[in-house]
């Protein structure tokens, strides 16, 4: 009796991490866009930056995923270059 229910717990086991494998197949890149525009309006920037790393997620058929990093901001003058980098599950 032992035996059957630790040989159905293996078997078990086994079969999880098979699944877990397979899902694991799925790669996760980091996508960068860099856009310019108005200090005064930052965000937008930003948005127009993540608009780039999502077009080109799109373009291989992946999903962005929920987070993105700022990784540079350089303001010149009254304008700012902003780079940033986007999850990107294919």
């Amino acid at each position: 009796m032992n035996k059957t229910i630790l040989g159905t717990l293996l078997l078990a086991c086994v079969s999880t991490f098979s699944a877990v494998g397979s899902a694991e197949a799925a790669e996760t890149r980091m996508l960068y866009g860099t856009a310019y525009g108005p200090y005064l309006h930052y965000y937008d920037v930003v948005n127009q930056a993540k608009l780039q790393a999502w077009a080109e997620c799109d373009s291989l058929s992946g999903t962005t995923t929920d987070f993105f990093t700022i990784e540079d901001a350089v303001r010149d003058g009254e304008n700012v270059t902003i780079t940033i980098s986007q999850g990107c599950v294919i």
